[in-house]
Order: structure tokens, then C-alpha cells, then sequence
């Protein structure tokens, strides 16, 4: 429930924001096309910063032992990959060696 109380505060002071922007850009005479069109652009960007300035969560950053962590399983991973396909790698040596040749005799 807590989470809706969240959303619905963003968009409540998003939507005051467009109807102030309205009014303001309306006693100032400018066109009312214009004067929709850059409150809901007022608007959206006020609910938007409402909505983040109430955010309890704080996204997880990582330590670099964690990235380093990372890093090498991927390592592994990719290792294990290679040794699992040995006649891939090498049809794409031969297919290199073919360049190699042709570039010689030219």
C-alpha cells in the first residue's frame, strides 16, 4: 500500500503543476494549445521530481570486489564455452588461414 501512496504523490503534484502552468500560461495570454502542451510538460517534469525526491530505496552499487567477482565467471564461462567447441574454432581457423594465403600471393 505504501508503494501507491508513492505513486499517486508524484502524479497528484504533477497534475497540480499542469494546472498551475496552465492557469499562468493562460493569464498571460499566451495560445491555449501552447499553454496545455507546456504545463503537461511542467507537469510531468514537477511528478517526476516529486516522485524521485520521495524514493526510500537506494539503488545497490557494486564493490569491485564484486565486479572482479563477475568478471572472472564470466571468464569461466566463456573458457568452458571454447573448450565445448573445438571443431568451431577450427573451421575459424582455417577460414582465417585461407585469408592469410590469399593476401600473400597478391
Amino acid at each position: 500500500m505504501a508503494k501507491n501512496s508513492e505513486d499517486s504523490r508524484g502524479l497528484a503534484a504533477g497534475l497540480r503543476a499542469w494546472l498551475f502552468f496552465l492557469l499562468g500560461f493562460t493569464i498571460l495570454r499566451w495560445p491555449i494549445p501552447l499553454s496545455i502542451l507546456l504545463g503537461a510538460i511542467g507537469g510531468l517534469a514537477w511528478g517526476s521530481l516529486v516522485h524521485w525526491w520521495h524514493i526510500e530505496t537506494i539503488p545497490e552499487v557494486m564493490t569491485k570486489a564484486e565486479v572482479e567477482q563477475e568478471r572472472l565467471e564470466k571468464r569461466r564461462t566463456q573458457r568452458r564455452l571454447q573448450k565445448r567447441q573445438p571443431a568451431q574454432r577450427r573451421a575459424r581457423l582455417r577460414l582465417s588461414q585461407m585469408f592469410q594465403r590469399g593476401s600473400e600471393e597478391s
